[in-house]
């Protein structure tokens, strides 16, 4: 084998060594950008769930709140409506 030979042939593998160290890093930075979409993805459907908790307890109690404000009116109306049944005049009037 002749010296240009041998030149030619640790260019080559120095030439593929150099391509095996690219591709080597190109596929470990497609792997870390893989890792990061999933993590943002994952991080998304977790704020998503906790937000949505929160809003469930917010409307939990806004509807606790009206049914106590509509079960109190209720109970004045029927205040109202007994009142008026048990006026003596007023049985006297409609009969």
């Amino acid at each position: 084998m002749s010296l240009d030979e041998r030149d030619d042939a640790t260019a080559a593998a120095q030439n593929r060594s150099a391509t095996m160290k690219v591709a080597a890093l190109a596929l470990a930075l497609l792997a870390a950008a893989a890792a990061g979409v999933f993590a943002v993805f994952k991080f998304v459907d977790v704020e998503r769930a906790r937000e949505l908790q929160s809003w469930q307890a917010r409307l939990g109690i806004v509807a606790d709140s009206r049914f106590g404000a509509v079960n109190g009116w209720l109970e004045r109306q029927f205040g109202e409506l007994t009142g008026l049944a048990e006026n003596a005049s007023l049985q006297i009037y409609l009969t």
